[in-house]
């Protein structure tokens, strides 16, 4: 992520320079200046003249302007590139306590390595793991137990240490017990909240601080260093990162792990006082365990739905699918209005760019979360949907009035409060209209969060920050001395109650000691800071009180998901499923001279041609054209696939010609989210899609065959403001098994349900279109021309001279390769190695395939597997995203090979 900024940065940089250099090119020349002086003498054009003086000295000004820019661009790359240093070292001290004897039992979806420029030290010397593992008898069960296959057979490792699951410390029988005496199984609000302020009352600031603090751990992570922490209370609450690899393919696995982390955290509090397990489920693109889960439509098919019924249903269901892993909060849904298209963070987590929709169906999908026992986040206050940077990589402002957000931003918020949100989580944004303090985000804001959500909103319940470990967090503490703990030290006294820290915060390592003793040292100087200390974690006890009422509210429900090993019903869940993504798919455009749709026998026809990316669901799309013809491409379309197209393309208009126009077949165009905007984090840009959409566009416009092309935008609505102006355009808000199920059904059977309608999001004005068609992209036939396969290995020289290349295969990482040929994996070489040519320099590929990083194992589908032989290799491998996605996606999909980079130690 680091990576892509510091490319972000440069090509602003360049950007800036082209500016200078045409201003320069512009500029009036002094010379010519004076001549004209001089040539004019005393007449009346002298006030020409000095127009032209000052536009002279503006441009200067404007000269030194950008280069001041220049300057300032230039320190955020040399700044970029320490942090991205500090991030490799911090990532290598986490995982490098792990010896390459236990790793090689751990089955290779698991292993979240990243060794760049080789494993540290001990690792490297294969020197045991520092922990005490158990011995004996001990050691020989848990090694069995590694060797079953099942990560969560990992727990057994630390079973054996001494653990006594029903005895709860005398700190949790007092909190029991107060509990008890306060409510006397009266669960009113009014007792809870009593309860809670009397046992933080009687709370040490340890247990206070424990209470509120939230660390991310993955899947599977059991550790001692966690074992212990939560056995002595000091970790309030757990957030579960997201979980693509085939491990989590079933509910009761992931439970596991959440019982094992429940047990323990009751030694510390009791029963009354439940471990806070959290998630950030948003559905679509974005459920924590999509192989679990299956398919829950995004919020922008939600908002395309445009029911508050549905909406309800699906937070209830997708609730019960939540719960049944054994997390009780998620921090979702998304109350953010997306304003701005080219957002790159938000998008497709948003309800849509209109305010009042927005309220609807957030809290509509509220209410169902809340009816299923799971307690929903509103996010992120006040409001991430206007900015044109990702909080995870920067530091984002929202320069607009405070009235233009009480009229956009903020009614979502306040609809949420209103309807009893129990929590709310702040955004990482600069919002000046409502903190006077420079570059002070909303996280660290007294005045945001205590003034407006407090005291405007009359919001009662648990504040929660957005992670602490992102960069937008980072650089505003930055600015105050940045010691360790500062960031949760500044989000307490703003009025945060629960302190997240979902990647950089790990119990017993790292800065762990140093953020609670720097806290504690705070509450103990400070009778201010005890007591905001205290007022928050009454607000969480209060929290983890409903949790209980809830668990005891749904009980037997709990009982039936456990016994079927799901959360939702099977056949309620799939109907809901189904409705709403034939729902949600939406024509935009339907201005053919005769209309296409719906596409009826057509879509069978032999003539028929069907293009797509095959990281949409290919059985269901193939099933509904059955007996057309069907050419698929990578997302980067690389040029022997854009070759390949463009060939079918023309044969296809060729065999269109002769025929009369009422027999004439469809060309059905599919894209998948390339996405528009160059600072979007979490996705690689596929610029080759537009740029073959528009090479398709401009043959078929020469031709006067554009009234036959169906095209399909699909997940993504935005990737329409790069689009041509194809007279006939739909979008699926979905690229799975049920969204093209639907997709294909409604376009090609549903004469109702072709008529074009607005999206939830406003951006058809902004659509190219037959009188604006915007800016085509640069065209790639020059590139492929010269792009000639060359079947010999890259020489030698052009690579390190001590880098060995490996072949990795059957699901191994890197790691394992390099570590079983004594080497030290290199993955700041995987590029060099991993491309289309010099995979087939070594494989024998039938579809080389780039990776997109940490989303690219939810798009491949399982039904992709029939092309055995795939060849993977990832665009952005100097990032932590990018190296953990090919391990995952590699786990699950053992028929894709790649080159693994080993040098010597």
């Amino acid at each position: 992520m680091i990576f892509t900024l510091c490319i972000l940065v440069w090509v602003c940089v360049v950007t800036s320079y082209v500016v200078l250099k045409a201003k320069a090119a512009n500029r009036v020349d002094p010379k010519e200046l004076a001549r004209a002086e001089l040539e004019l003498g005393g007449t009346s054009l002298q006030k020409e003249v000095r127009m032209l003086r000052k536009r002279l000295v503006d441009e200067e000004k404007m000269e030194a302007k950008l280069q001041g820019q220049l300057d300032r661009d230039e320190k955020a790359i040399k700044e970029l590139r320490e942090q991205e240093s500090k991030l490799w070292g911090e990532e290598n001290k986490r995982w490098g306590n792990v010896s390459p004897e236990l790793m090689r039992k751990v089955p290779p979806g698991s292993r979240p390595i990243i060794f760049p420029g080789g494993p540290p030290p001990h690792v490297a010397r294969g020197l045991p793991l520092p922990g005490k593992l158990p011995s004996g008898a001990g050691a020989k069960a848990a090694t069995t137990d590694l060797n079953k296959g099942d990560p969560n057979d990992l727990a057994s490792t630390f079973e054996k240490l001494p653990f006594t699951a029903d005895v709860v410390s005398k700190r949790g029988q007092t909190f029991d017990q107060m509990y008890k005496t306060m409510t006397k199984n009266n669960n009113s609000e009014a007792a809870i909240r009593a309860a809670a302020r009397a046992v933080a009352k009687e709370m040490t600031k340890e247990e206070l601080l424990g209470s509120i603090l939230v660390v991310g751990v993955s899947t599977y992570e059991y550790s001692p260093q966690l074992h212990e922490h939560l056995k002595r209370g000091n970790i309030g609450g757990l957030f579960l990162h997201r979980d693509l690899s085939a491990q989590s393919n079933t509910v009761g696995r992931v439970r596991k792990y959440t019982d094992w982390l429940k047990q323990r955290s009751r030694v510390a509090w009791g029963d009354s006082l439940p471990l806070i397990i959290s998630s950030d489920d948003e559905g679509g693109h974005f459920n924590n365990y999509p192989y679990a889960f299956k398919e829950w439509p995004n919020n922008l098919a939600i908002a395309a739905v445009n029911s508050t019924a549905k909406a309800y249903m699906y937070g209830r269901q997708y609730g019960k699918d939540i719960r049944s892993t054994g997390v009780n909060v998620v921090f979702a849904p998304c109350m953010d209005v997306n304003v701005e298209p080219l957002n790159p963070v938000i998008g497709l987590r948003s309800f849509g760019s209109n305010p009042s929709a927005v309220a609807r169906m957030g809290v509509s999908v509220m209410k169902g979360f809340l009816a299923s026992g799971i307690f929903p986040t509103l996010k992120h206050f006040p409001g991430h949907g206007r900015t044109k940077l990702d909080s995870h990589i920067a530091l984002p402002s929202v320069t607009v009035p405070l009235k233009a957000l009480e009229e956009t931003e903020l009614p979502p918020f306040q609809a949420g409060v209103l309807a009893g949100v129990p929590l709310v989580m702040t955004g990482h944004l600069i919002v000046p209209s409502m903190e006077t303090q420079q570059a002070w985000p909303a996280t660290f804001s007294k005045k945001i969060i205590t003034g407006y959500l407090r005291k405007k909103l009359g919001f009662r319940g648990v504040v929660v920050t957005d992670s602490l470990s992102m960069a937008g967090a980072k650089k505003a503490a930055a600015a105050i001395g940045n010691k360790p703990g500062e960031v949760f030290f500044q989000a307490l006294m703003a009025g945060n109650d629960l302190l997240m820290d979902s990647t950089s915060l790990h119990p017993g390592a790292g800065d762990w000691d140093a953020i609670r003793k720097l806290i504690l040292e705070k509450a103990t100087a400070s009778k201010h800071v005890l007591a905001r200390l205290r007022d928050a974690g009454a607000r969480v006890l209060e929290l983890k009180y409903k949790i209980l009422a809830a668990k005891t509210r749904i009980q037997s429900d709990v009982s039936g998901s456990h016994a079927s090993g799901a959360g939702a019903s099977g056949n309620q869940k799939q109907d809901l499923v189904n409705d709403m993504y034939r729902a949600s798919a939406t024509v935009v455009r339907d201005e053919a001279s005769s209309s296409m749709l719906p596409l009826k026998a057509r879509a069978s026809s032999p003539g028929t041609l069907v293009l797509f990316p095959n990281t949409i669901n290919v059985k269901e799309t193939e099933a509904a054209f059955k007996g057309a013809r069907f050419v698929h491409f990578a997302q980067n379309v690389p040029c022997n696939q854009r070759t390949q197209v463009l060939k079918e393309v023309k044969q296809w208009a060729e065999g269109q010609e002769s025929l009369a126009e009422n027999e004439r077949s469809p060309l059905v165009f599919a894209v998948h989210n390339f996405n528009t905007n160059k600072y979007v984090l979490m996705h690689t840009i596929y610029k080759e899609q537009i740029e073959l959409e528009w090479s398709v566009f401009k043959f078929l416009k020469k031709k006067k065959m554009l009234d036959q092309v169906l095209f399909v935008s699909i997940e993504n609505p935005y990737d329409l403001l790069s689009t041509p102006p194809f007279p006939t355009v739909a979008v699926a808000f979905g690229s799975g098994r049920y969204a093209m199920q639907a997709l294909w059904k409604k376009l090609i059977e549903d004469p109702k349900g072709v008529l074009p309608r607005d999206l939830p999001v406003d951006v058809r004005k902004l659509m190219p279109t037959k009188k604006k068609l915007g800016k085509p992209p640069k065209s790639r036939e020059a590139e492929c021309a010269a792009h000639i396969h060359n079947s010999a290995p890259r020489p030698p020289s052009v690579l390190p001279k001590n880098l060995m290349v490996l072949k990795g295969k059957a699901g191994q990482s890197c790691s394992t390769v390099c570590l079983e040929a004594k080497k030290a994996c290199a993955p700041q070489h995987f590029n060099e190695l991993n491309n289309c040519d010099m995979l087939n320099s070594h494989f024998t590929c039938k579809e080389c395939m780039e990776n997109l990083g940490m989303d690219q194992p939810a798009m491949v589908k399982p039904t992709a597997a029939r092309w055995a032989g795939r060849c993977l290799f990832t665009g952005d491998m100097t990032t932590e995203v990018g190296f953990h996605g090919v391990e995952r996606c590699m786990a699950k999909h053992t028929d894709t090979v790649r080159l693994c980079p080993c040098m010597a130690q």
